[in-house]
């Protein structure tokens, strides 16, 4: 009951939030170069907007965003650009499907030439895919850190399977250019996968969000995406699927990353943990505390 009348209270009363919780010590972050490849949502009035808070963490972070390149998934293509320009710090580079000469898939290939780079890919893996498939790409520089995929096809994603909805998420990452997850599969080298259930233990609810120091419509759409949230899948807050896998990047020793063989099942990426296997080139990383990773999340991205 207390999802449900949260939900109620902000979206119909306007309830206050305690935006006075003491400051957090922002925890240490690993360096890393880093591309990202989004589908933000957050400067629009529809879809998932949880992009937003994944590269607010990161431009707070120790890294250096070398480019950021826009995709269609949570909104169309004019709705993430429009989306980006609420973070005027962000180099953007427009692509064009299919080609190694569009502004993006040249400056990330720079980049790939010029030392090691995270390629963060936060929406459809159809901008990925065509990257990796350039021969100026240094492949062997490039780590891909991609939100998707799942144990098994028989897996449902489902945040709350005694809510009286109980509607699954949808894997829409992989499942809006499935042949796209495909090829990244079979290009690159080294790939790391945040699934779903990454997420689960790190709801961010409505007064941590409104502890975010965001352009105010970017939180914004986070509270109002959060209520949604609540109403469709019965859990307090947002799920930060991005947030978390920036969280990969930035504290790697706060996840257990498991060697898999990972396969397309029709639309699905199915991510099979290899059992006593060390090491890897596909990963599927789950952090080791979902409550510390949260704390870490906060402190960053908080006032």
């Amino acid at each position: 009951m207390r999802t449900f009348f949260s939900a109620l209270c902000i979206l119909l009363a306007g309830c206050a939030v305690n935006n006075t919780m003491p400051k957090q010590e922002v925890p240490e972050t690993s360096f890393a170069r880093m591309w990202i490849d989004t589908d933000a949502a957050c400067g629009v009035q529809t879809g998932d907007p949880d992009d937003c808070l994944a590269l607010h963490m990161a431009l707070r972070a120790n890294v250096e965003i070398v480019g950021v390149s826009p995709v269609a998934g949570n909104t169309s293509l004019s709705g993430v650009i429009k989306s980006l320009a609420l973070f005027p710090e962000l180099k953007v580079f427009l692509h064009e499907a299919g080609s190694c000469h569009s502004p993006a898939a040249k400056r990330f290939a720079e980049a790939s030439q010029e030392g090691e780079l995270v390629l963060l890919a936060l929406g459809p893996l159809s901008n990925v895919a065509d990257f990796l498939s350039c021969d100026e790409v240094k492949q062997e520089h490039v780590h891909v850190v991609a939100v998707g995929g799942r144990p098994s096809p028989e897996v449902p994603l489902t945040p709350n399977p005694d809510h009286w909805i109980s509607i699954d998420l949808r894997d829409l990452n992989v499942e809006l250019d499935p042949n796209a997850a495909r090829e990244t599969l079979e290009q690159a080298e080294l790939l790391s996968l945040v699934p779903f259930e990454a997420s689960r233990e790190v709801v961010l609810e409505w007064g941590d969000i409104a502890r975010l120091s965001m352009p105010t419509a970017a939180q914004e759409r986070l509270q109002n995406w959060s209520s949604l949230a609540s109403w469709l899948w019965g859990i307090d807050g947002l799920l930060p699927f991005d947030a978390v896998a920036v969280g990969l990047v930035l504290w790697p020793e706060q996840f257990e990353c498991f060697p898999v063989e990972t396969t397309m099942a029709g639309e699905m990426l199915v991510a099979q943990i290899e059992q006593g296997a060390a090491g890897g080139e596909r990963l599927y990383c789950l952090p080791l505390n979902g409550e510390l990773l949260k704390q870490n999340i906060l402190a960053l991205a908080s006032n």
